[in-house]
């Protein structure tokens, strides 16, 4: 009895350990994927950003061009 006693709390606690090591290994690969896809969106983002000022301009580069002609 005695024994069942102490050997309880320490198979729950490997127990616990093992998988909690393993939850936390798997919530730390999913947040630097996260980290990644941020980076890649913001990258991203920016270069639409690009993209609307460079037709902008063109835009109204060429239209001023007609207007004068």
């Amino acid at each position: 009895m005695d024994l069942g006693n102490w050997l309880t709390p320490v198979l729950v606690y490997v127990v616990s350990i093992t998988l909690l090591t393993q939850l936390f290994r798997i919530l730390e690969k999913i947040q630097k994927e996260l980290e990644i896809e941020r980076s890649e969106k913001a990258v991203l983002e920016a270069r639409e950003q690009l993209a609307r000022e460079l037709h902008d301009g063109i835009a109204q580069s060429l239209f001023l061009l007609s207007v004068k002609a």
